[in-house]
């Protein structure tokens, strides 16, 4: 990862949301948010658990479903307009055009499109990628399947100008305005659900895009990761602006179950084993300039000395820091 770059655009997403704050009670301006029902189960507001606040957003967990959101959320039309025009997310540009993201985030997409190529069984698939980024996925994918027909969708004016220059089909705006019926036998999301305050109504776009049969992939941060536990609050997936769902196991599996999907394949990838490391010796999680075990009691040390072991452990037991589900429609 650009752990320089990833910095940089946490700083100036913390400079925006601090903007946004009401300086007498230090929460979200008023105007700017709105109260929600549970997105998952319709719980309201009071059947939902404050665990805690931080830089002015309240995350709950719903009683019902164990659904974790941002409740109050921004209002929808400043959630979108910060996805377009905010320089926190302009940054976010430079983070996917960055030799080092690539360099990582390349393996990463191989395993992604071999766990989908093991399920789907055809060798031309149809994608439509949602919030394609600039495109690195998809060009990895017409690697895999050269037969494939492959389209992005984005919402990012300037991450849409470079995909364009790379050669790579792509529509601007959001799911709801692509048009189409059944065009499709894979749609991918990768980190777009737990933007979202309404996924149902995505997945009822999913499917209208997708032929009978076709399957839907996502990615999203799981909650119940070791990191995650570890890590808590100080966790940058727990910024309260853009990050509105927080799923888990039971409650993606849920989501989809419920809104026509056979959950096909379930799993957990990437560690943040480093992380969690620095963590638990009170240095900064993310600062990767001061890797050490040395304030480690050598009994801990010797614990997790075979870093394999625990990172096979932290995959098989399902506690990696993403969770990555295969649906197939109804």
């Amino acid at each position: 990862m650009d752990h320089q770059l990833r910095t940089n655009y946490e700083d100036q997403l913390a400079i925006e949301i601090e903007s946004m704050l009401d300086p007498v009670t230090g929460d979200i301006l008023a105007d700017l948010v709105e109260e929600c029902s549970c997105p998952l189960c319709g719980s309201a507001i009071e059947e939902q658990e404050i665990l805690f606040q931080k830089r002015g957003f309240y995350f709950r967990r719903c009683l019902n479903c164990h659904l974790i959101l941002t409740n109050p959320r921004l209002k929808s039309d400043y959630l979108h307009d910060s996805y377009r025009n905010a320089d926190s997310n302009k940054l976010w540009v430079e983070i996917q055009k960055s030799a080092l993201e690539k360099a990582w985030k390349t393996p990463y997409y191989r395993d992604c499109l071999e766990l989908i190529s093991a399920n789907i069984n055809t060798n031309a698939p149809r994608i439509c990628d949602v919030g394609c980024g600039i495109g690195h996925f998809l060009e990895m994918a017409k690697e895999e399947w050269p037969d494939s027909r492959t389209v992005g969708l984005e919402i990012n004016k300037e991450s849409v100008k470079i995909a364009r220059n790379r050669g790579i089909q792509i529509h601007e705006g959001l799911i709801s305005e692509l048009s189409g019926r059944g065009d499709f036998t894979l749609v991918t999301a990768h980190g777009v659900l737990e933007h979202l305050p309404n996924p149902k109504d995505f997945l009822s776009d999913v499917r209208r895009l997708l032929a009978g049969g076709g399957y839907f992939f996502a990615i999203v941060p799981n909650i119940f990761s070791l990191y995650h536990m570890i890590i808590g609050d100080r966790s940058v997936n727990f910024d309260g602006r853009d990050h509105v769902l927080h799923f888990s196991e039971s409650t993606l599996s849920r989501l989809l179950s419920e809104n026509g999907f056979r959950i096909a394949h379930l799993d957990t990838v990437l560690t943040g084993f480093g992380a969690i490391t620095q963590s638990i010796q009170w240095l900064p999680p993310y600062d990767d300039t001061r890797t050490t075990k040395k304030y480690l009691p050598q009994k801990i040390r010797s614990l997790i000395a075979d870093e394999t072991s625990i990172e096979n452990f932290i995959k098989n037991h399902n506690l990696g820091l993403r969770l990555r589900i295969l649906g197939q429609m109804e």
